[in-house]
Order: structure tokens, then sequence, then C-alpha cells
């Protein structure tokens, strides 16, 4: 213990007569917040703090948002299960399986009691990489050939716009790192210019559709 429990004892037994006024801290991060009953409270109370050599205790007291933040932040983290992804390219490769659900209630446009197929990045983006040069579907005929060959009614089509998201910023990544753009995933070929998935990219419109525009000619 850092001793911050004697000052606030003497604390209540200076400022308070009644049990009902008294403040309990409670442990937060490193260290301790006194919660008062009252505003008034409060003044008293941080004047006691403040007194206190907070740097040696790890009292947040009087010290500033940043360095508050600054003394959660170098605190160690520990994750359950795999590390949070910090790149598209991470969350591509990120394991993760498929799922076949029965809605109970209608979403998106599909009906309840319908089966809907649930995807994953890494399938979406097989499925772009399959798609022949020239060939350019729009995100309903994605979810539909999905749909398909997973027996299935209906694909998701909140996740899938996430996923082909997650597709085409890992492509850009590659791109950005020195890869050819024949060797990247051709998401162009499912986001067009204009549409919801191109406005959040960090691309200009007019490079998606000269690459549209370049596939087109040279299938010819």
């Amino acid at each position: 213990s850092c001793g911050i429990e004697p000052i606030l004892n003497r604390c209540y037994s200076d400022l308070y007569e009644t049990p009902k006024a008294r403040i309990k801290p409670q442990p937060i991060a490193r260290g301790y917040i006194a919660r008062p009953a009252c505003k008034f409270d409060r003044l008293h109370l941080i004047g006691y703090i403040y007194l206190y050599d907070v740097a040696a205790c790890g009292v947040f007291g009087h010290r500033s948002k940043k360095d508050r933040r600054a003394s959660v932040t170098n605190a160690p983290t520990e994750y359950k299960g795999q590390p949070m992804a910090q790149t598209a390219t991470q969350r591509l490769h990120r394991a993760k399986a498929s799922k076949r659900v029965i809605l109970q209630s209608d979403f998106a446009g599909i009906r309840a009691g319908s089966s809907m197929f649930v995807a994953t990045p890494k399938i979406v983006d097989d499925f772009v990489n399959q798609l022949p040069v020239g060939r350019f579907i729009s995100m309903p005929e994605l979810r539909a050939d999905l749909a398909i060959e997973n027996d299935c009614d209906a694909t998701c089509p909140v996740s899938t716009a996430i996923f082909l998201r997650v597709v085409a910023e890992a492509a850009l990544e590659q791109l950005e790192a020195g890869a050819a753009i024949q060797d990247i995933t051709p998401f162009w070929r499912v986001v067009a210019p204009g549409d919801k998935v191109s406005s959040r990219l960090p691309i200009d419109q007019q490079w998606l559709q000269q690459r549209r525009e370049e596939e087109f000619a040279s299938s010819d």
C-alpha cells in the first residue's frame, strides 16, 4: 500500500461528523481516486491529497488528464486469445470461421427464417481473386454468389461490406509496400467508384476508375 488509507482516515475524522458524508476510495488503474458525497467535500479532500506526495504513491490527485492517460497506457495490457490486429493485412489473415445462421427476425432486408451465410475476410479475398480479368460485379452479386456457393438463402450484407473493405485496404497496404499491381487482390472488380466501400478507402476515385478501364480494354 502507498499510504493513502491513513491519510483518508484522517480526512474522515477532521472533515466529517456523520458516516453518511464519508467517502470511500475506489481503486482505479494504478492509484486511488476519491469519490466525495458533494462538491463541498471534494474541495476539502483535494486540499489534503494535494499536500500528499502524489508522485510517490501514484494517487491521481491534481495530475493532468495527459499524465493520467499516460499512467494507464504505460501499464502492460493483457489480451485474451489473439492480440488486437492493427493493420488490414493482419485482420485479413486473422483466424476466423464462417457461420451459417437461421434468422429469428428480419435483418437488413432478409426475412426471418432464412438461412444467412456470414463469410470471413479471407473468403471474400479468395472470391475476388477468382474473378477473371475484365469481369466486374456489384456487391449484391457478390453476396448472391457466396450464398449459392454455401447453400444459403442470403449472405450477410453488413459483414460482407466490412470484409470487402478489409480486402481492399490490405491490397493497398501491399501496393504501398512495393508490390506490383498485378500481384495484389483486384478489389476494383467489386468495389466501384462512388459506392460506399470506395468512399471509405484512402484512394482517389479516378485511380479506381482507371484500373477498371485498363482491365476492360485488356479483356477485349
